[in-house]
């Protein structure tokens, strides 16, 4: 589900647009996620897909040689014009290995992980070989190292994007050992670095989390703990609040969020995935196109 959040002076309007909509340089486009089907029509995961509004989303696919046995189970985390986080939780083999994985791909090619080397910003990439390099312990002998696979390396595609309380945040996964036991295991390392304004566009109130749930707390009469996530427009006069039933948009002022203009409950929990700013002439097109709707694109044909 996607949420279009206008604002005209005091007045609010939210308008829910079914599916993930992703504005581009050549217009909306829809995200979303396909089945991989198997032998005897059985679900052995999930594929990510995208395509312009009006166009026609993928159908099912299907892969004769997909083993029954094994799941490969894909989640976005992460989507912006350019870009599409996930995380992906596969499991399988005759022993029923657990592999968690993450990567990054263009929307324009899901199909091939993006190295953080090309894409992050010269100091993210400066921390994480920093961090590379201090865990990685392939030279260690066995008594220099607790565990039995005296190394932890990273690959420089695997790696994300995911909104943290009220930041997004890249972060890189590290394996224990090479061999096909070890590598199952993995740390994840958040890298500190900011992440770059492309694929995050929003601002900050500079203030701690804490102050942040605080004070919406006290605007909103509610208390601290139902606050997950927030979002800072560019000109810092406009936040939304993703709470644990629903959005509430507030005026802001500086660094302080001074009144509530909209409250919003949902039907189900969610987790976001996108923060989109319009500024300037985008305004008006945005608002236009998403009212014009309805912003669907035809169902996908049946898998064959």
């Amino acid at each position: 589900m996607t949420f279009w959040i206008a604002r005209t002076g005091e007045t609010v309007s939210i308008q829910a647009v079914d599916g993930l909509l992703v504005p581009r340089a050549t217009g909306f486009w829809h995200v979303g996620i396909q089945l991989v089907r198997g032998p005897k029509n059985s679900v052995t995961g999930t594929e990510t897909w995208a395509v312009p509004v009006g166009t026609r989303p993928p159908p099912d696919k299907v892969d004769p040689e997909a083993s029954g046995m094994d799941q490969a189970v894909r989640v976005i985390t992460y989507v912006g014009p350019k870009y599409l986080g996930y995380v992906e939780h596969s499991i399988g083999g005759a022993g029923g290995w657990e592999y968690v994985g993450a990567g990054t791909v263009s929307l324009d090619e899901l199909g091939k992980n993006l190295s953080l080397e090309s894409e992050l910003a010269s100091a993210a990439i400066a921390e994480y070989h920093r961090h590379a390099r201090a865990v990685d312990h392939m030279s260690a002998t066995p008594s220099d190292v607790e565990g039995g696979c005296n190394c932890c390396r990273g690959n420089p595609e695997e790696w994300g994007l995911r909104h943290v309380n009220a930041s997004w945040e890249a972060y890189a996964i590290f394996r224990y050992g090479e061999s096909s036991a070890c590598s199952q295991q993995s740390e994840e390392y958040v890298i500190k670095a900011p992440v770059p304004r492309s694929m995050a566009s929003g601002a900050s109130l500079n203030k701690s989390w804490d102050d942040l749930r605080m004070q919406a707390a006290a605007i909103l009469k509610d208390t601290p703990d139902v606050f997950d996530h927030f979002f800072v427009s560019p000109k810092q006069d406009l936040v939304v609040a993703l709470t644990d039933n629903g959005i509430a948009v507030l005026s802001a002022n500086g660094s302080d969020m001074t009144s509530v203009l909209k409250v919003e409950k949902f039907q189900s929990p969610c987790f976001p995935v996108m923060e989109q700013w319009a500024m300037g002439k985008y305004v008006s097109g945005w608002e236009t196109a998403i009212r014009k709707g309805p912003l669907t694109s035809p169902p996908a044909k049946p898998g064959r």
